[in-house]
This record gives structure tokens, sequence and C-alpha cells, in this order.
């Protein structure tokens, strides 16, 4: 079977490749027809072989399409998996390059992987106003050419005067999900493998050599839901003012009405306002842990604890705290009625002040995008006021833990707290028998956990 291809390189470079779509009859020994045939032919003899960053920071050698498929990201050409740091660790803000001034100049080319959060503003009926406003997150995969003189991605960014005051940046990989929407971006990445490059550009600012424009020209891919897919087909440029790389910033998009045409070329709707923001903290685990109880009968506590420094909510309804109903549905916020302190950068406590909670009730503590710099989350407790032990239920063991703990004049964290005055005491012993026996409550349908790992 004659293969063929037109090549650019000998030996041949990667993407060229040797194909042969036509059916040839296979024969038996004595030359009759077999009944099999030799079907359509491909072969690729040097293949685009990069580093693929898969799920839990794991790194595979693989052609990009595959590791597309496997839900992973290329890492670009030349990649490997391969050499004493591991390609698909996080990064960590400004670990690369800069501060300082002309920072760019010196800077190296490399990927850096980030968490990532983003809002967009979605007009379904064409009147350029918002009718969907989404609160997504993920990660982000971004590539950066060392420093150079011009751009290669938009030519003339920067005058050609022997200074390296200029770095190309491609968005390799942009996946983010939230409310049962999903967004991509990225070369190879959507429907068909087909959506082009997301390319971008840093440059020093002329005015003040420690800061720098950054821009990407996005392309995206926006799954609605009920099979709708809808891409724009002209750039959506963000841009931000950084000091380093990878910086820990917002991305802006100025208000607009930008359209987006689903696989036929309709317009189907429009991207009317959109920021992206590098370096979203989110939540590792907490105390209790998802699904856990919350045992006092007043001032209960919880402690978030996140990958990355955050800072406490200032007021009400940047973290909330809502009755879990039936059907995935939430009672009203109740966040007014609880304090958020710093227990320390990575940690943040909520204490319930006084008697807010019922008991035998599930609650949610929630982050629905409006705690700024932090990716949504969800935790669920019960309240079984009493449940010393964390079984959620109360019983006459729960009992007769607090009846040992008794007395204890400095407990502030203490389960056998029943009434969260910080001290284990016969009144708390005589709450918990108020409340036994309480058994399993069974959680509300349509709710679950949410965290950095789900």
């Amino acid at each position: 079977k004659r293969m063929r291809t037109q090549i650019t390189h000998k030996p041949p470079a990667p993407g060229n490749v040797y194909q042969n779509l036509a059916t040839i009859p296979l024969l038996d020994q004595t030359g009759q027809p077999s009944g099999y045939s030799l079907g359509a032919g491909r072969h690729e003899p040097n293949p685009d072989i990069q580093a693929c960053c898969l799920r839990d920071v794991v790194c595979l050698d693989m052609r990009p399409d595959a590791c597309r498929e496997s839900g992973g990201v290329p890492q670009g050409p030349g990649s490997t998996c391969l050499g004493p740091v591991n390609i698909c660790a996080p990064s960590q803000p400004c670990e690369d390059c800069g501060p300082g001034p002309h920072w760019i100049d010196q800077c190296p080319g490399g990927n850096d992987q980030m968490t990532s959060g983003a809002k967009l503003g979605i007009d379904h009926d064409l009147d350029c106003r918002p009718d969907l406003n989404l609160v997504l997150h993920g990660p982000v995969t971004v590539r950066r050419s060392g420093a150079m003189d011009d751009s290669m991605n938009f030519p003339g960014t920067s005058p050609v005067d022997n200074h390296l005051d200029v770095i190309d940046t491609e968005m390799v990989a942009l996946q983010l999900t939230g409310g049962g929407i999903s967004l991509v971006a990225g070369q190879g990445y959507g429907q068909g493998g087909n959506l082009p490059a997301t390319l971008g550009a840093i440059v020093e600012q002329g005015g003040d050599i420690t800061m720098a424009d950054s821009f990407f020209d996005v392309f995206v891919e926006v799954d609605l839901g009920s099979g709708l897919f809808v891409r724009n087909t002209s750039p959506l440029r963000v841009d931000s003012k950084i000091d380093c790389v990878p910086p820990d910033t917002t991305y802006i998009h100025p208000i607009t009405c930008l359209p987006l045409f689903d696989p036929a070329g309709n317009l189907v709707a429009n991207i009317v306002s959109a920021d992206h923001s590098t370096f979203m903290a989110c939540l590792v685990t907490s105390e209790p842990q998802c699904n856990g109880s919350l045992w006092r009968t007043a001032n209960n506590f919880a402690l978030l604890k996140f990958n990355g420094a955050v800072a406490a909510p200032s007021g009400p309804g940047e973290i909330e705290i809502r009755e879990l109903l039936g059907g995935g549905l939430l009672g009203p916020d109740l966040s007014a009625n609880f304090t958020f302190s710093n227990e320390s950068p990575n940690v943040v406590r909520l204490t319930e002040n006084g008697s807010v909670l019922r008991h035998r009730t599930w609650y949610a503590v929630l982050n629905s995008g409006g705690w700024a710099g932090v990716d949504p989350f969800e935790v669920d407790y019960v309240v079984q006021m009493g449940d010393a032990n964390g079984d959620g239920r109360v019983l006459g063991v729960d009992a007769s833990l607090v009846n040992t703990g008794i007395p204890c004049f400095n407990c502030p964290d203490d389960r056998r707290d029943m009434n969260g005055d910080h001290r284990v005491l016969g009144a708390d012993f005589s709450a918990v028998n108020t409340f036994i026996p309480s058994f399993d409550v069974r959680k509300p349908l349509g709710h679950g956990c949410r965290s950095c790992d789900n």
C-alpha cells in the first residue's frame, strides 16, 4: 500500500503524515478474495510528543491530541516530563521573573500552571445586556517566550531598539466550569478540536520600568448546556498591568458586545462582560469536614482551610450560610449572624453569634462568587446539638464523653463544650442529655461538597 505526503523536512518533521485512504482487498494464499480488506492507512514517522499535564500533577509524554482527549494540557513543542523539576507543578506568584526595574529583560521562557476564576456576562436575547452572569473557576496554563526586542505574535508592539522589553505569551489551555456551564480556550480545544490559539504579549511600560502591560486575544467555546456550544470568531481582548510573572492579577475586558455563534454560524448570544483572575485561592479542607456535624447549642464554629493566603470576608454575603432544602434549593442567607476572622493567613474561622442554627437541620457554607479571589466552594453541615464524638448522632456515649471532660475552664474548640462558653461543666452534660436520642438526619437531595478536589 503506497503512502504519500508532502514533507517540509528530511527526515520528516513533526506533523508530516503519510496516508492512503483507499481500501484494498486482501487475498488468501491461493490468490482468491479473502473477504478482508486493508482500510485507510496513516503513518506519522516523527510524531509530535510533548509533556502532558494530567490531573493530580501527573506528567506523561504523549501526542497533544491524545493529551487533550485524556483531559490533560499539552505543554508545547520540545517539552518533556524528564528533568529535575516537575513541569506540571502548580506555579506560585512571581516565582519566575520580577518584580523590580526592567524585570522583563532577563526573563526566560517557560510554562505557568495557575488556578483561576472568571466572571462572564452572557446576553441571550441580543440586546447587549447580560441575561446570565456566570462565575466560573478552573486551571489555566500559559506558555511564555524569553525576552525579545519586539513581539512575534503582535509585530510593532514595541520599538526595535535592542531593548529586550517584550515577552510573547499563549494561553495554552483554559478550562473553567460553574453553574452547569463550561468554557474552554486554547488551540486544539473545543468541539472538533479547532479553536484558534489564544495569543498575548507582555510589554514593559515606557513610564514605569517596574510595570508591564499584559494582554491576551482570547478565543473561547462555551458549553451552555443542552448541546448548545457557542464561540467567538473575533478575539476577546483582556488586559492587565503586572509587575512579575506569573502575575497574581485580574484581566479585564471592557464592556462591549462580542458575538457568539453556534456551529452553523448563527448568532445566538453575546459576551457583554468578562474578567479573569489568576491564583484564585481554593478550599482544601475544613474542620469539621464536609458532611460533618456542628454540635453546639450556640456559638458554633468552623475552620475553612485554603491553598493560599486569603483575607477573611468583611461582611455578609461574601460567604453565604443557608439551610439546605430539597431539590438543590437553599434557604435565606444567615451570614449576617456570623463573624469571620483569620485564624492564620490560610485559615478562616466562621463563628455563629449566639443561637441561630436549628437542631437536626442541614446547612451549607458556600461561596457563590461573592468572595473575591476565592474559588466557589460548598461545605455542608448538619446541626446535631450534643454530638460530642462527631458521629452525627446524639446518644449516651456523648454524655459520657462530656462527663469525662468536667471540669475544663479553658477549652475553646473542645467538642465537649456544648453551649459555646469555652468551658466544659455540668451545664454541658445537661445539654447533651436534653437531646438524647437524636439519630442520623438525612441530607436533602441535590446538594454536595465542592472544593479544590471536586
